[in-house]
């Protein structure tokens, strides 16, 4: 017996019916699917939690115990890479080691200024570097000639040799491997004190608890210029102690596309002019400072100063004027320049208050310049007098021999003025530094003069001329050299070498100072609307 099948058309219409619903609902799943994937997905954190230590110039607090004033050079970069990786920041106080610590467990997601290890890589991300830091060894004045070395292996020879005690932050981490396998091992628990902060060690060395402190380079030259210990703490750089500085992304809080997006950003970053900005605000403030506060040029800054207030005591014999007037003449072009800059910042108070040195030296110079001409010229109006020959040098003699020597002076001060006035326009925050650089200079090194000249020109001497508006080559020395210097430090932003700084500084000073004396021995003249005439120059110098 044959069992024959039938259909229900009726089912089989319901099932071709759900089949093609399925179809199509799967259609719109894929096509969902494909549209997510060629969408970037949102980040997953809206903040990112940090943490901050007291690490001048790169994270402190500007106003001391107001939190809402937190600024520095990492402070202020991580800001922005944040932001412009879509970011806020959540920054709470904490030491580094606890911060390491807390980037290990994820309950921190990122830090700054850190350097590689196998450790740190084992638990974080790390980005490419933003910056590089050196290392250096600083030590009490009176005991630098014992600290005579220059790489780690000598210094740690030296540790073990005499015994030293040596200062390091508590969790931080060198740039020089052998330093931190040094710090790390047992053994030598015996050599190191562990301090909470750089300052807490700088503190320890200057009560002689410990014999150094191994510190950032800038770290180090910023704790000195903050609480003026120039000249009773040394620096020793260390040749083998420079290395790239990275930021660290918890591998437990952050997700690998996150990071290579904060990672993307810093690549593009470290070439923009906010970064280089940044870079000139809070960096070469600290190094350029150190080279300021130095022995050497507050030496020249002071002869300088000495040859503008001589400069100022000379018109005023020409112009007869008062004990007050000479005082008044010769303080202007010594401190006017720099007041009329404060002011324009609005930096107070007023650079030259700030140490009364500076107005006893003006004061002193113009007390005995007027009184030793008042004398000089009694004694050779004297008739009596007048009939010793030898003490009647001839006059073009006399004045050619003064005006080499107040040329000398005076060069060396217009040299040193024009660094001050970069110095000032980094320490007010200018920018750009490649265009107000120059000015700041200009206006520090030939500023006063200016003024001077200008008030002089009221008095009443109708054939002298205005230095800056039609007089030679002066203010524009200021200018070059000045405009030398800041656009080397702009251009050298993205690397910054403590070392050749200073060499630029002193090729600054050097090359101001032969270019004032070579326009002025070489007579080179100022580049003018209409050339003078000789019959012009002869009316002038009557």
């Amino acid at each position: 017996m044959m069992i024959l099948s039938t259909v229900n058309p009726i089912k089989s219409t319901k099932n071709l019916i759900l089949s093609c619903m399925m179809i199509l609902v799967m259609s719109c799943f894929e096509s969902n699917l494909s549209y997510s994937e060629d969408t970037p997905p949102a980040p997953k954190k809206t903040t990112m939690i940090g943490g901050w230590y007291n690490w001048d110039p790169y994270q402190y607090l500007a106003v001391p115990g107001n939190l809402k004033s937190l600024t520095g050079l990492d402070y202020e970069l991580e800001k922005q890479i944040m932001e412009r990786a879509g970011y806020k920041i959540d920054i709470q106080e904490v030491s580094w080691k606890q911060h390491n610590d807390d980037l290990v467990e994820g309950k921190r997601d990122f830090g700054m200024g850190a350097f590689s290890s196998e450790k740190r890589k084992k638990y974080n991300y790390l980005t490419v570097p933003y910056r590089y830091e050196d290392n250096s060894i600083f030590v009490r004045r009176d005991d630098a000639n014992q600290f005579n070395y220059d790489t780690v292996p000598k210094f740690i020879a030296s540790i073990k040799d005499n015994g030293y005690l040596i200062g390091v932050v508590d969790g931080y981490r060198y740039a020089n491997d052998e330093l931190n396998k040094f710090i790390e091992d047992p053994e030598n628990s015996k050599y190191i004190v562990k301090s909470r902060t750089d300052n807490d060690s700088m503190q320890l060395l200057i009560s002689k608890k410990i014999n150094a402190f191994v510190c950032d380079k800038i770290v180090g030259a910023t704790i000195i210029w903050r609480e003026k210990r120039g000249r009773d703490i040394s620096e020793i750089p260390l040749e083998d102690s420079k290395a790239p500085v990275y930021m660290l992304l918890s591998k437990k809080s952050v997700t690998q596309e996150e990071f290579e997006g904060i990672n993307n950003v810093i690549k593009e970053y470290v070439e923009s002019d906010d970064y280089k900005k940044i870079i000139s605000w809070y960096l070469y403030p600290v190094l350029l400072m150190e080279t300021v506060d130095s022995f050497w040029f507050y030496f020249i800054e002071l002869l300088g100063m000495a040859s503008f207030a001589i400069s100022g005591i000379i018109i005023a014999y020409r112009i007869n004027a008062t004990l007050l007037g000479t005082f008044l003449l010769a303080l202007i072009p010594s401190f006017g320049g720099g007041i009329f800059r404060d002011v324009i910042f609005g930096r107070y108070p007023i650079g030259f208050l700030v140490s009364t040195t500076y107005i006893f030296l003006v004061l002193f110079i113009s007390i005995v310049g007027f009184f030793s001409i008042k004398i000089f010229k009694n004694i050779e109006d004297n008739s009596r007098f007048g009939k010793i020959k030898t003490l009647r040098v001839p006059l073009h003699k006399r004045e050619g021999l003064f005006n080499s020597i107040l040329m000398t002076t005076d060069a060396i001060g217009l040299a040193a003025f024009t660094v001050t006035g970069v110095v000032i326009c980094l320490l007010a925050k200018v920018s750009p530094l490649w265009i107000w650089g120059p000015f700041v200079a200009f206006l520090t090194g030939a500023g006063g003069g200016f003024i001077r000249d200008i008030i002089v020109k009221d008095i009443g001497d109708n054939g002298k001329k205005i230095q800056a508006l039609n007089g030679e080559l002066y203010g524009e020395i200021s200018i070059l050299w000045g405009g030398v210097l800041s656009t080397y430090l702009y251009f050298t932003a993205n690397e910054v070498d403590p070392t050749k700084i200073k060499r630029m500084v002193i090729l600054t000073i050097t090359g101001a100072f032969l270019t004032r004396l070579i326009i002025y021995y070489f007579k080179i003249p100022n580049i003018k609307f209409i050339r003078e005439k000789s019959s012009d120059k002869e009316r002038i110098s009557h």
